[in-house]
């Protein structure tokens, strides 16, 4: 009998073991089923526009033409519109059931990189934030919240122009550009460009890049005392310079600062001769000593063409008294467009 009960014993055993392992196949596929069930929770989400806010296209214009300074340093804004949405506060969405993801995207295709996406023309960039209760929040970007009402509050669409690189002529593609949605399949609101938009870099030439301004002879009786200036026939004169139309023009004078560290104005140059002493020559734009060094806004070309800076250079005493000699004196400029 003992020989007979060793194969009842395995047979059983051997039941046993394929039950268990059928219990841990439903338990496993249990496991997946509620993994399931979680993660689609917030598809169950069933939510209703409030007030209208259904594909709501809100468009804004551009300037006809945005002119961009050749000068102007990658990063900076070469544009910004502010588009509102809502003024005070008003109900825009209600979602009931679970959890639910708000989000914002572009819809014509552009792709961002952090935050700033390329336009179709050359070395411009768009930023899109969209702003609510103060909070902005720069597309693309996922907000998820539980299920309940929605709420615009002072809500706006901020569009800038960002400049990435050297900029082309060129029209920015205008139309839909992005929208502020329900998991990108129930849209809320669009952000649509209606106008404008030709960009135009703009930057001067130099028409005489060497300017000799002769101040002539000058009897030392006019030297009256320290701080005394002395102008000539000669003394005013002009950067010519040939501008596009809405061209920013800055200029930045500097050379060797006399010793007396009054603004503006420039040690005289050793000569073969004799140097004169006591005095130095000083630059002036709009009747004001220039800052050696420091960029002038001299202002903004009305028109394509002749643009010029006026300056004035005068002779200045620095010392109680001025000995004869040469007096000349050098100086540089350099012009910048931003």
């Amino acid at each position: 009998m003992g020989t007979g009960a060793h194969p009842t014993a395995f047979r059983y055993r051997t039941k046993k073991f394929y039950i268990e392992s059928h219990c841990m196949k439903k338990i496993l596929l249990t496991g997946v089923a509620c993994l399931l069930a979680i993660y689609s929770l917030p598809s169950m989400a069933a939510c209703s526009a409030l007030n209208g806010w259904s594909g709501k296209t809100i468009t804004f214009n551009f300037p006809a033409t945005i002119p961009v300074q050749r000068d102007l340093p990658v990063g900076s804004t070469i544009s910004s519109i502010i588009t509102p949405l809502v003024a005070g506060t008003q109900e825009y969405l209600s979602c009931t059931g679970a959890s639910t993801l708000l989000n914002s995207a572009y819809t014509n295709g552009w792709v961002p990189v952090s935050g700033i996406a390329p336009t179709n023309v050359a070395g411009v960039g768009i930023r899109i934030t969209f702003v609510n209760q103060t909070t902005p929040r720069v597309v693309p970007f996922e907000l998820a919240t539980i299920a309940g009402t929605f709420s615009l509050i002072n809500a706006n669409w901020t569009v800038e122009l960002i400049k990435t690189g050297p900029v082309s002529v060129g029209q920015i593609t205008l139309g839909r550009y992005a929208g502020f949605a329900v998991k990108s399949n129930y849209w809320i609101t669009y952000i649509n460009a209606g106008s404008g938009g030709q960009i135009v870099p703009v930057s001067c030439s130099v028409s005489n890049a060497a300017i000799s301004v002769p101040l002539g002879d000058v009897n030392l009786n006019r030297f009256t005392g320290p701080g005394a200036t002395v102008e000539t026939p000669g003394s005013n004169f002009n950067v010519a310079l040939d501008c596009d139309a809405g061209t920013k023009v800055n200029i930045t004078l500097d050379g060797t600062h006399d010793s007396s560290g009054i603004a503006g104005v420039l040690a005289l140059s050793p000569s073969a001769g004799t140097t004169a002493q006591g005095a130095g020559v000083q630059l002036l734009h709009g009747g004001t000593p220039v800052a050696l060094g420091v960029p002038i806004a001299t202002g903004t070309a009305a028109a394509a063409g002749n643009y010029n800076i006026p300056l004035v250079a005068r002779y200045y005493q620095t010392a109680a008294t001025v000995s004869p000699g040469v007096a000349n004196s050098a100086a540089t400029f350099t012009i910048t467009y931003n």
